[in-house]
């Protein structure tokens, strides 16, 4: 866990990459974190009514990225 802190704090030039199975985890996470848009990319479901719901729960300031896009400092992933 160090780590990811280190990671957080720009001490450790690395990029996170979180797998996780819910949106709404990732969103907590987001909020917890204080994460800035800027430095969060979050792939997830964008079939039918998902990305819609998808994004409500991220909020607008957090768009659905996708898988190829450029990684950033903390990247969620989740079907």
């Amino acid at each position: 866990m160090s780590e990811c802190v280190k990671v957080l704090r720009d001490e450790l030039p690395y990029n996170l990459h979180i797998f996780v199975n819910s949106v709404e985890f990732i969103a907590k996470v987001i909020d917890t974190l204080k994460l800035a848009p800027e430095a969060v990319k979050v792939v997830c479901s964008t079939s039918g009514e998902s990305r819609q719901e998808n994004q409500r729960k991220l909020g607008n300031a957090y768009p659905i990225g996708q898988p190829s896009d450029p990684a950033k400092k903390v990247n969620f992933y989740t079907s």
